[in-house]
């Protein structure tokens, strides 16, 4: 899930109801969020024009982000250097790591004990 309620167990300055509210908020918050930026990108730019930059963007920073991640960590730039330290990365970057060979032999590839498995970053 990519949001989750807010609970009082762990914010307990909440009250019960904003606990109750804070996914329909989230979810409200994010609509809005989404529409200034849908209607800023209409009023400097046409459709066909931002919507391809977009899809552009969102192939190399997402759906592609843990293969290129990992072919940057290969180059002779990253592949000769003493510690790397990478934040919020997911289980499946951790396993393709190791699945790669110069990696898996590059480098001592750590990952947390407890992994988060619902938000998928770890540190």
């Amino acid at each position: 899930k990519l949001l989750q309620p807010i609970k009082i167990s762990k914010y307990p300055d909440i009250t019960e109801e904003e606990e109750k509210v804070s996914l329909p908020l989230q979810t409200m918050c994010g609509a809005i969020f989404d529409a200034i930026l849908v209607h800023i990108m209409n009023t400097v730019s046409t459709p066909d024009e931002w919507q391809p930059l977009k899809k552009t963007i969102v192939d190399n920073l997402n759906k592609k982000k843990v293969p290129r991640t990992l072919d940057i960590l290969e180059t002779e730039t990253y592949a000769n250097s003493d510690i790397i330290a990478l934040q919020e990365v997911s289980s499946s970057l951790i396993d393709q790591a190791k699945s790669r060979k110069i990696l898996d032999e590059s480098f001592w590839i750590v990952a947390p004990a407890d992994m988060d498995a619902v938000r998928d970053q770890n540190s």
